[in-house]
């Protein structure tokens, strides 16, 4: 993140990746990152309750 950007942001989650695991993801097809994407969301789907999944949204969107 850069110190411009940094000033802006408002809350959430960050997380730092080492760039190994960055460009290994970048090399990795399109299909492969969908599919992993649908069974991320599909399992939270199954084990999260309404009232967890609203407290995520409200983490994602930086309220909390």
């Amino acid at each position: 993140m850069k110190e411009e950007d940094n000033k802006k942001f408002t809350g959430g989650i960050e997380y730092e990746y080492p760039p190994e695991v960055i460009d290994a993801y970048r090399k990795s097809p399109a299909e492969w990152k969908l599919k992993w994407l649908e069974e991320v969301n599909s399992l939270t789907f199954q084990v999260l309750d309404e009232k967890h999944r609203a407290l995520r949204d409200k983490m994602r969107r930086g309220e909390i």
